[in-house]
């Protein structure tokens, strides 16, 4: 929820995935996003797999790729799925209106920015 409170401050308009194969679907059925915040742990696809996958399919997005993994090796495994960014969780207030701020000269979308992101813990308190 934080991170969504983030996004809507900075003038995003937010959508949650609660899985990698949602983002993958929505992006089928014709949605399109400025920003897609990646997690690497996401259930059904992880976010190495789905970032592979949006790739494949030519989503020119800016997908970042987040993680509490410290290990360089996952992070250097993520990064080359096609992230464009990558973070430590949490994010912080200066590293969303940064990443905003990157997106809003090359925004896909006429009116409003646009993301799609996965938050595990809102997912854990509705199971």
């Amino acid at each position: 929820m934080i991170l969504k409170a983030l996004l809507m401050k900075f003038g995003v308009e937010t959508h949650e995935a609660k899985n990698g194969q949602e983002v993958i679907l929505a992006h089928h059925s014709g949605a399109c996003f400025d920003l897609i915040l990646m997690d690497l742990y996401m259930p059904v696809m992880n976010g190495r797999q789905t970032t592979e996958e949006l790739r494949d399919m030519h989503v020119c997005s800016l997908i970042v790729g987040m993680t509490s993994q410290e290990k360089e090796e996952g992070k250097k495994s993520f990064m080359d799925a096609g992230l464009d960014y990558y973070y430590q969780k949490p994010l912080i207030n200066d590293e969303i209106r940064n990443l905003v701020e990157k997106i809003k000269g090359n925004a896909l979308s006429l009116s409003k920015l646009k993301s799609i992101w996965f938050d595990p813990y809102v997912n854990l308190l509705r199971d």
